[in-house]
C-alpha cells in the first residue's frame, strides 16, 4: 500500500512542477493534432482567460474556453477529444465547487476525474496533461496545491468513490 499511494504523490505533484517549467500558447503545444467540423470551438478569450480562476466558458459546457482550444490542437480523435473534454470537465469542477475542506471532499474530486476518463485512474498520462491545462495560473496551482494537501500528498486508488 505505501509504494502506491508514494506513486500517486507523485503522480498528483508531476502538474504542479512540469507546470512552472513554462510554456504558453506558442511551440510544441499545437502540433500534432487537428480539428474537425464537428467541433464547435468557442472564441479565444484572449486576456479573460486568466483574469479570474474560473476563467470563461461561453458556450456553457464546464471547460474554459482557452482549453477547449488547446485540447482540440493536440487531440486528432473526436472520441479521445470527447473523453479529454469529460476529463477537463472534471478538473475544472474543482476550481468553480467550494474548495474542499475534508480528505473525503477531496476524493470525491479526484474520484470525478477517474470516473471522467473512463479508467478509473484519477491521474494518468493523459490527465496529468490537462491538469497542466486547467491549473496553468498561480491561483489556479494553488487551488490544486490546497486539494493535494487535503490528501496528504497521496491516496490509494481504492480510496475514490465507485464511478456511477
Amino acid at each position: 500500500m505505501k509504494p502506491n499511494k508514494l506513486l500517486i504523490l507523485g503522480i498528483l505533484a508531476l502538474p504542479i512542477f512540469l507546470s512552472a517549467c513554462g510554456g504558453g500558447s506558442s511551440g510544441g503545444v499545437g502540433s500534432g493534432g487537428s480539428t474537425t467540423s464537428s467541433r464547435n470551438l468557442p472564441p479565444d478569450p484572449g486576456a479573460a482567460a486568466t483574469a479570474t480562476v474560473a476563467g470563461v466558458d461561453t458556450n456553457n459546457n464546464g471547460v474554459r474556453d482557452e482549453v477547449e482550444i488547446a485540447l482540440s490542437k493536440v487531440i486528432a480523435s473526436d472520441q479521445q477529444y470527447s473523453t479529454t473534454i469529460r476529463v477537463a470537465k472534471a478538473h475544472q469542477l474543482m476550481l468553480t465547487k467550494p474548495l474542499p475542506t475534508t480528505r473525503a471532499e477531496a476524493l470525491k474530486a479526484y474520484g470525478e476525474i477517474a470516473c471522467a476518463s473512463g479508467t478509473g485512474v484519477a491521474y494518468g498520462q493523459s490527465s496529468n496533461a490537462v491538469s497542466n491545462i486547467v491549473f496553468d495560473t498561480a491561483s489556479r496551482k494553488d487551488i490544486l496545491s490546497k486539494i493535494v494537501k487535503l490528501t496528504d500528498g497521496g491516496f490509494d486508488l481504492e480510496e475514490l468513490p465507485v464511478c456511477i
